[in-house]
């Protein structure tokens, strides 16, 4: 508690209201990793390739950790990025990456998490484990489509321009275009190679963002088949049936081997799973 009280006492200094997300730091960047590490903290980027306030989001930020290399305990990822998009990057290869979820509402809890496979209760120990990589068995999180940025996309008409670069939007000529994840990396890409040892990445998508799947199906499933993550990953195609018609069973099915149809997210809103066909 000590070092979490003078983090933020360090912070009503430099910011102007440390109660809000996201706020401007009047500090040099080796000045607030240099506090972080006095007080025995861990710095990582956030959402790293988020527009806006990612790392790498904006076409004028960061095109590598460069100088900070050395500095950046973690990467986590977003909901528009997985590690197959992010080791696109060389700089990244042995930089340890997270996936979690923000949990605004409790439908979303749990949206993106890692799977560890160990028996430390201990923060300090656990975290150390998370940033080792070893006993991280995978990454379980959106289809990167899915996220709210992930396509290049005019936030006031909603054209999608492809790999436009620009912020003036070719169709209503505002200067809306609001960069997607996929083009800012495939525009920061170095490598196709892909580093060993990182721990697979699984889509995961909560039931209640599947077309059909009402509160009244899940109240159902939830009584009869147990906890969302078993119906998501775990109940067969038998007991599924039991409680739902075909369409549905076939969705959660897709939905396990990622062959779902996404309509993709972009300009700050979350894209869609197709229905499926008729």
């Amino acid at each position: 508690m000590e070092e979490l009280e003078a983090f933020n006492s360090y912070l009503g200094k430099k910011i102007t209201n440390p109660g809000l997300s996201t706020q401007f730091l009047r500090d040099g960047f080796h000045k607030a990793f240099s506090m972080v590490r006095q007080l025995g903290g861990y710095l990582g980027l956030a959402h790293a390739f988020t527009p806006f306030k990612g790392y790498f989001g904006q076409l004028d930020s960061f095109q590598s950790l460069g100088e900070f290399s050395d500095e950046v305990d973690f990467v986590e990822l977003g909901l528009s990025a997985d590690s197959t998009l992010a080791d696109r990057i060389k700089d990244l290869h042995e930089v340890p990456f997270l996936v979690g979820s923000d949990a605004h509402s409790s439908p979303n809890i749990a949206r993106e998490y890692l799977e560890i496979d160990t028996t430390v209760r201990d923060f300090g120990q656990l975290f150390q484990i998370i940033l080792s990589g070893q006993e991280i068995k995978s990454f379980r999180g959106f289809p990167p489509a899915l996220g709210k940025y992930f396509q290049t996309r005019c936030r006031k008409c909603g054209f999608t321009p492809g790999k436009n670069e620009g912020k003036t939007c070719p169709r209503c000529l505002e200067p809306a275009l609001v960069q997607g994840v996929s083009n800012r990396i495939e525009k920061l890409s170095d490598t196709a190679k892909l580093p060993t040892g990182r721990a697979p990445y699984f889509f995961h998508i909560p039931l209640h963002l599947l077309p059909g799947f009402g509160p009244r199906i899940l109240e159902v499933l939830y009584e009869n088949l147990g906890s969302e993550m078993e119906i998501i990953h775990n109940i067969s195609p038998e007991q599924l049936e039991r409680f739902l018609d075909k369409k549905r069973v076939e969705m959660i099915l897709r939905l396990r081997t990622g062959e779902l149809e996404i309509e993709c997210g972009g300009a700050g809103r979350y894209g869609k799973i197709k229905r499926l066909d008729a």
